[in-house]
Parts: C-alpha cells; structure tokens; sequence
C-alpha cells in the first residue's frame, strides 16, 4: 500500500525532466489532498483526468469541462474499480471505475496508466464478503466533491462492466 505526504510525477525526454503533477496530502489522512497543481496544468487544460491513489483511496481529479459528469458520479452508491488488460487500449494494462448506481445503466471510465500515477497493488483487492476496504474521492478545481466506497478487483480483460454483485 502506498502512503505519501508528497508526489511529484515528472516527464522525461532524454534524461530531462519535466515536472506534470505535484499533489500534496493532508499530514494527518494522506488519503486526502491537501493541494495539487494539476487544475492549472497541461493535462488539466488537455481535458485529460487523472487518477490519484493513496492510504487505500483512488482519487479522480476531473478537469473543468466534466461539471455536468460530477453530478452524475456523485449521485452513485459506489464505485467499482477493475484492472485488467484493456483490448481496445492497445493491450496495455488499464483500470475501469464503474459508478455504480443501482439502474440497469451504470457507466465507466476507463484509464490507461498514462492517467495514473501509482498502479494500486493488487495484494489489496477487496474479497468477497469482506467490507470496503477503498475509498473514492471525487475533485474539480474547487475542491473536494464527493467521498464514495469503493470496491478494487482484478479481472482478465477489460472492459468489464460488472456490477460487485455479479461476480
């Protein structure tokens, strides 16, 4: 399980780097974040979300243009987390979070590890009968939006689209 106070995901192009994200978290509960400048940067700007995970929590930081989506995620009971190998992303090992709203039609997003800045260790992949082990914290540029439980798993291919449920 990762637990950090500071994060700093840098670029590199022949040994010089650049730095894309800095997020900081709370010193007291690292799984919250205290401050980060990815609303003000080039991913950000370029629509792209980006995921965050820390101390058993994802974190979806959504650029400005997803307002509309944010209620939609905040309205769901929880939110499924699946990783797996995504055949439509090149092959490349992805995950799925699937907002789960108990209607027939829950929706996914789906992110490459190129959205991601630490791929969740499988190790701490939510069992059967077990309680919530995750949480899911929503963010826009003002701030936090929404906290959900969460559900982490592991399947073979993705998408995947099932509900916890229906395993």
């Amino acid at each position: 399980m990762v637990r950090l106070q500071k994060l700093v995901i840098f670029t590199s192009f022949e040994g010089e780097g650049e730095k894309i994200i800095e997020i900081n978290n709370h010193p007291q509960d690292l799984s919250l974040i205290e401050s980060t400048n990815y609303f003000t940067s080039s991913l950000a700007r370029g629509e792209k979300f980006w995921l965050s995970c820390n101390d058993m929590c994802f974190r979806l930081l959504l650029p400005g243009s997803y307002a509309e989506t944010v209620e939609e995620m905040a309205a769901c009971r929880e939110v499924i987390v699946s990783r797996g190998v995504h055949q439509q992303m090149g092959s490349r090992e992805s995950l799925e979070l699937l907002f789960e709203n108990d209607c027939a039609t829950s929706w996914a997003l789906h992110l490459t590890q190129d959205s991601i800045d630490v791929m969740p260790d499988i190790r701490y992949r939510d069992r059967r009968g077990e309680p919530y082990k995750w949480s899911f914290r929503i963010y826009t540029a003002n701030g936090l939006i929404k906290t959900l439980p969460a559900r982490y798993r592991k399947v073979k291919r993705l998408p995947c689209g099932r509900k916890w449920s229906d395993r």
